[in-house]
């Protein structure tokens, strides 16, 4: 039996989603799987657990070290940042993420650049998998008109997401530029200082705690969608506006060019304008995201560890 360890309060925003669209790829792949809000009960050393929250992995590595080897399979899926050079990171990070995902079967990955990387860095058992989209659910926000010159740019505002290189490069474009932040201001303002955010407030737009639903539909009246993000281990806002039909703007760099096939050259004001009032032709390639590939890129590695059981 696999088995999908959520809880009631998710860590990120974005949790709620994965687990969902996971679920639903194993049910139409014919393989069933479970919720589980805890680890109170009994398990075979065949079951395998997903373990969806990041703040969920001690409970995880408790039952296997209760269990020894007849522990079930253990999976988690992993952001990874404390794993890049440029990851934003507090002091103890990497080394307690490492610590967790080592203590991991399987780590799945979002792109094959962060792979590589978990394995490079930390010594993971990681496995590309992608991430979970369900497209077709995304398109239903689709608007029938877009506002012209609207730019998006979501996702928190930590330290990796240079906001002081956003704010420079977008200011021509004023409040036309939308920055939708799945926290609140007070968090934001820890980061980049009280007055410092009050003053870009005055020169964009800024929607805190800004839920899903909200967000779809900024996505889909904008004409850009963008990130100056310097690591990302896939950047799902991008593939979302992409789905409703903003052009993604990315740094030249990876993961981005997994699935664009080029961006602006990182921290050029010039290029970064230039691409925004140009939209040069590109390639994007987001398919190999739909949840049903995924579910069963899981599912290969899930069925390969049992095997070796």
């Amino acid at each position: 039996m696999i088995y999908l360890l959520g809880n009631e309060k998710y860590f990120v925003s974005w949790l709620p989603s994965y687990f969902v669209n996971l679920s639903t790829g194993f049910k139409e792949l014919g393989r069933e799987s479970e919720i589980l809000m805890d680890l109170d009960r009994e398990f075979d050393k065949k079951d395998v657990i997903i373990v969806i929250d990041y703040v969920d992995l001690p409970k995880a590595i408790d039952l296997k070290n209760k269990l020894g080897e007849n522990s079930p399979i253990l999976v988690s899926h992993s952001h990874g940042s404390s794993a890049f050079l440029l990851g934003c990171k507090a002091k103890g990070d990497r080394a307690k993420e490492e610590r967790e995902l080592r203590a991991m079967d399987i780590v799945a990955c979002n792109t094959e650049w962060h792979t590589q990387t978990m394995i490079e860095e930390m010594g993971v058992s990681a496995v590309y998998t992608g991430y979970p989209i369900d497209f077709d659910s995304i398109k239903r926000s689709k608007a029938k008109t877009k506002e012209k010159g609207k730019i998006v740019v979501g996702g928190r505002l930590e330290q990796d997401r240079q906001l002081f290189i956003a704010v420079e490069a977008l200011l021509p474009y004023g409040k036309s530029v939308v920055f939708c932040c799945p926290h609140g201001k007070e968090w934001a303002e820890k980061i980049w200082g009280g007055d410092g955010i009050d003053r870009y407030e005055e020169i964009f737009q800024f929607k805190w705690d800004c839920p899903q639903e909200e967000f779809y539909r900024e996505l889909a009246t904008a004409e850009i969608v963008t990130t100056f993000g310097c690591i990302d281990t896939l950047n799902l806002s991008i593939i979302e506006g992409y789905t409703l039909g903003a052009y993604p703007l990315v740094p030249h760099k990876l993961p981005y060019l997994e699935y664009v096939s080029e961006g602006y050259e990182p921290y050029s004001l010039k290029d970064i304008r230039r691409r925004i009032d140009e939209k040069p032709d590109i390639k994007v390639t987001v398919d190999k995201y739909d949840y049903r590939l995924v579910a069963q890129r899981y599912l290969d590695a899930i069925d390969e560890r049992i095997d070796r059981k």
